[in-house]
């Protein structure tokens, strides 16, 4: 629709500004919910063309953000180096931005870092990422990055010491993202007690980590995310193959048919 009034309307220099970052902006959604449908190739487009349109909106921020969810699209594919890449093209072309907004991106470039095993630029990034939230109240933060709270920021951390070997480091800032982590987000909390599954699993907490998948399913039901049923399937091959886990993978059976 923001499109078609583009192309078809007349309008003034600064509504044609304001019209070009809104379809930046709902281009990056679209491009995210079809990446979480597994819609790769439509999240590229989508993606693409957001870029653009934040480009001629002149807001880099945005744009900042358009990458680093192709950046995680990367890493989800397989492509760490890319990853790293583009994550670290949104770090460094994103201008001025909140200190939230800052405080992503380095979290994202974190991530992508610790997934080829940097520990060192993960730890540095982290510690920028946990500086830069700390700045400020987030009164002037778009709405687009409110999703980027604390719980969040813990999440990330956790992410990189799970991907450097590190399973206590990760369980223990699980512990404090969970303090903080909104429930009413359903498939973002699903998301986490998969991590928090695999991360009890890997420090040898099997029976554990399979109630923690059990309160997941019944969240995939309501909040259907292919990359959330893959992160169960994945976090499920992960436990001891025998007969505790069977009622699992009959739940799991039902939710994959």
């Amino acid at each position: 629709m923001v499109v078609k009034v583009l192309k078809k309307s007349s309008y003034r220099e600064d509504l044609a500004q304001r019209l070009h970052g809104l379809a930046a902006e709902i281009g990056e959604l679209a491009g995210y919910a079809s990446f979480d449908t597994g819609l790769h190739a439509a999240a590229q487009r989508y993606w693409v063309a957001a870029i653009r349109s934040a480009h001629t909106a002149g807001d880099r921020a945005v744009g900042a953000s358009i990458l680093r969810s192709m950046s995680l699209q990367c890493k989800d594919l397989g492509d760490l180096p890319g990853s790293v890449s583009i994550a670290r093209t949104a770090y460094e072309s994103a201008g001025r931005v909140t200190p939230r907004t800052a405080s992503m991106l380095a979290a994202r470039l974190a991530c992508a870092h610790a997934s080829v095993g940097d520990k060192t630029e993960s730890h540095r990034l982290l510690g920028i990422a946990h500086t830069q939230f700390e700045r400020g109240t987030h009164d002037d933060d778009s709405p687009w990055v409110d999703w980027f709270d604390e719980g969040a920021l813990h999440d990330h951390a956790a992410v990189c010491h799970l991907d450097l070997g590190d399973p206590r480091g990760a369980d223990s800032l699980l512990d404090q993202a969970q303090e903080r982590f909104s429930r009413t987000r359903r498939r973002d909390y699903a998301t986490y007690l998969i991590r928090r599954a695999q991360v009890q699993n890997d420090l040898g907490n099997a029976d554990h980590a399979a109630d923690l998948l059990h309160q997941v399913i019944p969240m995939v039901e309501q909040a259907p995310s292919k990359r959330n049923i893959g992160r169960l399937l994945a976090a499920r091959d992960r436990l001891p193959k025998d007969a505790r886990h069977s009622d699992l993978d009959q739940r799991l059976s039902a939710l994959t048919a």
